[in-house]
């Protein structure tokens, strides 16, 4: 296998670095005992033929029968593409100096090629132009029941090699972790925006059985009061209601399973890109995991419904003769005085745990916990100014919990996320909710003057405060995931100058080669608008623990021409080392290395998941030679990830050290004058050195490809979580409808003595838009505070400026406000179509 150039001829001409690799296809196609499962079909190549993978044919736009060309050795030979193969099993197989999940851009050639091309072409006394050998080695067993005895295998060969200059890698079973990991943390992140959406469906299930006992209250008075007994009154609801809950929950099942068949297609070329970590998503699902999901929500639906019916059968007697079953009998103050205190006291502790442990979870609910129960056990008079301040200090104590340089969408974050949005969303819900109350009691009293259908719905609004807090909790919870998800990305779009300076320093473009024909840096500063060049040498490395290779970087081999031009800016270091002095001390010494903050870590390193600090130890091998050193962090850089490597920056004596020989300038930083365009400098020299491989891209371009690929996945989530505004328009519409019903004879009353029709249909309107306002104005102002905390802590990533996209929150807001209208349409109409005779005459 040799790394080089591979240029296709036909149509417009395009390079990539691929893998040239010569290969009997004979043999290999029976690699294994199962053809089918090698990639490999019919015969070797021969003369000027050569087999092309997907992966190379997709990069360079050729199919089959176009010429291909490669360049390496300083020489080219141009072949005709046969055919192409998958990316499967040995057609497939990648680099090992590949990181796991990425492409094969394979390029298959006759046999002896590469010594030929080696012999013909002047040989340079780059060692990076070294071909690789690769035993591909097969256990016993299944395609994936094989993996079972890759540790066992990899260390037996692995004793058996020891004397020997080779690496062994279990490339199965590291994929297979790879995309294990992956696997859980995207499942994870949208586990917990599904989690906090279906909040909003909990509380449809109950505001929907709430108005199923309203609807039979008289009847359920009756017969409580001709003997029946209370649990019977509670079978009765439940086994009404049971079916339409079977049935919700099998048909919501089938509802997801083809949501989540529809994420994944349209996450797959989001997330497939090389900046977003090349993530190859595939649609399958497990009977199981549908099975147990419609267990759950059957448990959760039957709950509710439980909880709904207790509270029912806890009604008194004449209050649901009378129509009302949402008078529950009389608690006596001190015993709620009493458990409010228990509450209270049990949050507190909870929350000082919460802080003595670090758990953000414990930390944020106990709050939560203190604050509900002070407000229980205060006495009445002072209940609102407790809420009050309660709400507000749970508000600041949830955004404080959101700790600095922790990642979000990594580890346990998502659930620490969800644990504060929710808290959050409930926490604003509250003091919209008092400020509401506190108002209306102060319009009233005040006699103010107001149109009549404001009046009516003003004062119609908090008549049912259990249901118009559900309600609103509804609205704040899917708006506020709305603006979450809609204001971080726009944190990312605002950032990507920001983040170009951290990747880039004084350079405005990177342009990298083969190796073995680097572009000369003269031809690049001989270009219109370029004012200087700095070369560095580039090597693709490991990251090793205990002998086992676990994440691939690109090591940059800094000189003293490169500090401060094109060495990206430190950002934590010890004091007197910070700027060029910390790049002058690592030229100096070869066991010092600067990497990103953000540098990718997995449970098998070191770090542990967490983020690297200075002082943190670190071992570097080149997987060509096998050598490793071990170094030490000594500075950080506040992003060093783009295109999907992680580029640690070190001397040059240390990467000529692990490759055991000088490596070749093959990747230069360019600084350009200010109005030059970038795009357009690295198009020229893309288009001139097409023979050297030269791939040259602007480090703004380079920051949007990765911020972009953030923005379009949370533009998935906000699209996955918009579902949850037609929840709650569902939850308000049954509500009104509800409330019609409840009120038709003050209804009718209103008609009798001459108020209009229009004037009941624009009451029951602002009733809704009030409600539905109230939710979302806490959800858009609460989600806003914690985006502006996520950014300024690095919770999001470093490097981030905070901003507030009017427009799309906006259109939230509105799209809120027009699905409350929307939902209250059909019980507008009803109210308006009351005959004040018939409904006065009428009792049910």
């Amino acid at each position: 296998m040799l790394p080089t150039t591979v240029q296709g001829r036909d149509f417009v001409p395009r390079v990539a670095q691929a893998q040239v690799i010569e290969l009997d296809f004979a043999a290999a196609a029976h690699f294994g005992g199962d053809p089918s499962t090698t990639g490999i079909s019919g015969p070797t190549p021969s003369g000027a033929g050569a087999v092309i993978s997907a992966d190379l044919a997709r990069q360079i736009s050729i199919r089959a029968g176009h010429r291909v060309t490669i360049h390496a050795f300083g020489t080219s030979r141009t072949f005709r593409v046969s055919r192409i193969l998958p990316r499967l099993g040995l057609a497939g197989i990648a680099s090992p100096r590949a990181s796991a999940g990425s492409s094969s851009p394979n390029l298959f050639v006759p046999p002896g090629t590469i010594e030929a091309m080696r012999r013909a072409g002047r040989q340079t006394s780059a060692p990076a132009a070294t071909a690789t050998a690769i035993v591909a080695v097969s256990n016993r067993g299944g395609v994936l029941t094989s993996s079972r005895s890759s540790a066992g295998v990899t260390a037996a060969l692995a004793r058996a090699t020891g004397e020997l200059s080779v690496e062994v890698l279990p490339v199965k079973q590291l994929l297979l972790d790879d995309a294990a990991t992956r696997s859980t943390q995207f499942g994870g992140i949208f586990r917990v925006f599904g989690i906090f959406s279906a909040l909003g469906g909990l509380l449809l299930l109950l505001l929907t059985f709430s108005a199923l006992a309203q609807e039979r209250a008289r009847s359920l008075g009756i017969l409580r009061a001709i003997g029946l007994r209370r649990r019977d009154m509670i079978a009765t609801l439940v086994l009404e209601a049971l079916l339409c809950c079977v049935l919700g929950v099998v048909i919501g099942a089938a509802v997801g399973v083809g949501i989540a068949a529809l994420v994944v297609v349209v996450a797959h070329g989001v997330l497939s890109n090389t900046a977003a970590g090349a993530v190859e998503l595939t649609f399958a699902f497990r009977a199981a995991s549908v099975a147990a999901a419609i267990a759950i929500g059957l448990v959760v639906s039957l709950t509710a419904l439980m909880v709904t019916a207790i509270v029912v059968s806890r009604s008194e007697v004449v209050a649901l003769i009378r129509g009302s079953a949402g008078t529950v009998r009389s608690i006596d103050l001190h015993r709620l005085r009493a458990l409010g205190a228990v509450v209270g006291t049990s949050g507190a502790v909870l929350a000082a745990a919460g802080i003595v442990v670090t758990s953000t979870i414990a930390a944020v609910v106990g709050a939560a916990f203190a604050v509900v129960g002070a407000t229980i056990a205060t006495p009445p008079r002072w209940q609102r100014t407790v809420a009050v301040a309660g709400a507000t200090g749970l508000l600041i104590w949830t955004v404080l919990a959101v700790r600095a340089g922790h990642r979000v969408f990594t580890g346990p974050a998502p659930a620490e996320l969800l644990t504060i949005a929710a808290v959050m969303s409930f926490a604003a819900v509250a003091l919209v909710s008092i400020a509401h109350r506190a108002i209306a009691q102060r319009h009233g009293s005040a006699g103010r003057r107001r149109t009549a259908p404001f009046a009516l719905g003003f004062a119609y609004s908090h008549a049912t405060p259990n249901r118009t807090a559900i309600i609103s909790s509804m609205y704040a919870v899917v708006v506020f995931t709305l603006c979450l998800v809609v204001t971080v990305a726009h944190v990312y779009a605002g950032s990507v100058d920001t983040v170009a300076r951290e990747l880039g320093g004084a350079a405005q473009l990177e342009v990298t080669s083969n190796p073995a024909q680097p572009v000369p840096a003269r031809d690049v500063r001989q270009l219109p608008g370029v004012t200087r060049v700095a070369g560095a040498s580039a090597l693709d490395a490991h990251m090793l623990t205990t002998g086992r290779a676990f994440t691939d970087v690109t090591l940059i081999g800094v000189d003293t021409a490169l500090i401060d031009h094109g060495t990206p800016p430190i950002a934590v270091a010890v004091p007197e080392l910070r700027g060029g002095g910390l790049y002058q001390r690592v030229v100096a010494d070869p066991t010092l290395v600067v990497v990103g903050a953000d540098l990718r870590t997995t449970p098998q390193n070191s770090l542990d998941h967490r983020t690297p600090h200075v002082g943190d130890t670190l071992q570097l091998q080149d997987p060509t030679t096998g050598i490793a050193r071990r170094v030490r962090i000594a500075g950080l850089v506040a992003d060093a990830r783009y295109d999907g490597v992680d580029h640690v920056y070190a001397s040059d004596a240390l990467v000529n050290g692990l490759h055991a020989a000088a490596v070749p300038q093959s990747v230069l930083y360019v600084e350009t004058a200010p109005g030059t365009n970038n795009d357009t400098v690295a198009a020229i020299v893309d288009g001139t050195h097409l023979p050297n491989g030269a791939y040259a891209r602007s480090f703004r371009r380079l920051a949007n490809d990765r911020l972009t690929a953030q923005q379009q996945f949370l533009h998935i989530l906000s699209g996955y979580t918009a579902l949850g505004l037609l929840g709650g328009a569902a939850a308000l519409a049954v509500a009104m409808i509800d409330r019609v019903r409840e009120r038709r004879r003050q209804l009718a009353m209103l008609r009798a003595i001459g108020c209009r029709r229009s004037t009941l249909r624009r009451a029951l309107r602002v009733e809704a838009v009030l409600i539905g306002l109230e939710g979302t104005l806490a959800g858009a102002c609460a989600a806003t505070l914690l985006t502006w905390r996520l950014a300024t802590t690095g919770a999001l990533g470093d490097s981030l400026r905070f901003g507030i996209p009017g427009l799309e929150v906006g259109v939230i807001v509105a799209t809120a406000v027009v699905t409350a209208l929307a939902a209250t349409s059909v019980a507008a109409r009803r109210a308006a179509r009351l005959q004040p005779a018939g409904a006065l005459r009428t009792e049910e």
